[in-house]
């Protein structure tokens, strides 16, 4: 369980991409909202909302397939599918808030979260391996938004050079 601070910081960081998308105009990226407990939060037209994946008969294993072969980041608290995200879904970046703040003296490592993850550094946090807080919403955007310029750029070459 996340605490509700982080969970506010995490919907902030969502909000700011929301944002930016806005103000940079971009109109070639879709969001996938998937965890159940962002459910009151606002969509348009770049989302994809698969918090109710059942409903389209979609499946756990596919909808990890889906993450895995289309998009590049993801976005969320400690939980199953954040689990098996990290593990099961390697063409992804992930950026984790997993705090330890709610449970009384745990102060144990890797609880939460793998023990290979503490090895990568898609984002910065503030106390890894013990806890996995993002260090910077605008270090989030920065990486995200690059990593979309790099996606829009291969796009234009593919279809400047078909094969």
């Amino acid at each position: 369980m996340i605490s509700e601070e982080n969970f506010r910081y995490m919907e902030q960081v969502y909000q700011n991409i929301l944002n930016e998308i806005k103000r940079k105009k971009i109109d070639k990226i879709k969001i996938v909202l998937f965890n159940k407990k962002s459910l009151g939060w606002p969509i348009n037209e770049h989302c994809l909302d698969l918090r109710n994946f059942e409903n389209y008969g979609i499946n756990f294993p596919q909808v990890f397939g889906l993450f895995n072969d289309n998009c590049n980041w993801t976005i969320g608290s400690e939980g199953t599918a954040c689990f098996y995200l990290v593990l099961c879904c390697s063409n992804l970046k992930h950026v984790l808030f997993v705090d330890n703040s709610h449970v009384l003296n745990d102060k144990s490592a890797h609880a939460a979260v793998p023990i290979f993850y503490s090895e990568r550094n898609d984002i910065s946090y503030k106390n890894k391996p013990f806890q996995y807080i993002p260090k910077s919403k605008d270090e989030i955007l920065k990486k995200i938004f690059e990593d979309y310029e790099k996606f829009i750029i291969n796009d234009k070459n593919n279809k400047n050079n078909p094969s």
